[in-house]
């Protein structure tokens, strides 16, 4: 009876191993097939991942494109503007050009013209002659001689006159001096009296001459130089037309005045 339920029992065992290796297989069999499920869903959210990205860029690529688009045909509108002004320009200076060409035809007729004109002239000229002149021969070139002669004339005076009028201003000088001297003889008479130096005495008449002396060089030199210079040259030049009379002073001639012995010393 024992042996019956244990042989019962170890079938039962048996067959419900065999039903366990059973579902085990199936058991296993459904995970190795739900991972192969996974992996393929982990492959397919892979590829919908990288294809939500790659329609992004192509989203971003599309807006680049449309703005690139709108550039171009704004490029196009602008071109187009600038053909059609540049159009129009072109026709209206094909309308200056067709303009100007007949006027210019119009001048070339009538230089062409001219030309014939002057080469018949020029056929009919004779050769010329010339003659050369000097200033002195030149016909009309009397007041070049007349003004000549009066710069020679004014030039020869010139060197004369001043040693006329030094030797006059000597005689002056000394015939002045003289007479002021003996009228101040007696003055000078009472300054030594009253006890002054002859020193004191002779610098009054020294200070006398040389004022007198500087003030008369200094004027004269002045009034030789620009007064009476323009005054002659007004009245010689007076009918003729000559540049204005450039007046200079030279210094040389005037220290050599300035430093030469006085009469009066």
């Amino acid at each position: 009876m024992y042996k019956r339920q244990f042989q019962t029992g170890l079938s039962q065992y048996k067959s419900q191993e065999a039903l366990y290796k059973a579902g085990l297989a199936q058991y296993q069999s459904a995970a190795e097939a739900l991972n192969a499920k996974q992996a393929e869903y982990d492959a397919g959210l892979a590829q919908y991942q990288s294809g939500q990205a790659t329609l992004r860029n192509k989203q971003t690529e599309y807006q680049a494109g449309q703005a690139q688009l709108a550039q171009a045909k704004q490029q196009i509108a602008d071109g187009q503007a600038q053909l059609d002004q540049a159009q129009a320009t072109l026709n209206d200076k094909k309308t200056e050009y067709e303009k100007q060409k007949k006027d210019a035809e119009t001048k070339i007729k009538n230089g062409q013209a001219d030309i014939q004109k002057a080469k018949e002239e020029v056929a009919g000229l004779s050769v010329s002659t010339y003659r050369v002149y000097t200033r002195r021969t030149f016909p009309g070139a009397d007041e070049y001689t007349t003004t000549g002669n009066r710069a020679y004339g004014i030039s020869a005076v010139g060197n004369a006159f001043p040693i006329v009028l030094y030797l006059v201003a000597a005689l002056v000088t000394v015939t002045t001096m003289t007479r002021f001297v003996s009228e101040e003889r007696t003055n000078a008479g009472v300054l030594k009296a009253l006890g002054y130096r002859n020193q004191d005495v002779v610098k009054k008449f020294v200070v006398y001459g040389l004022v007198s002396s500087l003030l008369g060089t200094v004027m004269g030199s002045l009034l030789g130089t620009y007064f009476l210079p323009y005054i002659l040259g007004k009245t010689i030049f007076k009918t003729s037309t000559y540049p204005d009379l450039r007046l200079e002073f030279y210094w040389e001639i005037s220290c050599l005045l300035y430093t030469s012995p006085s009469p009066r010393d």
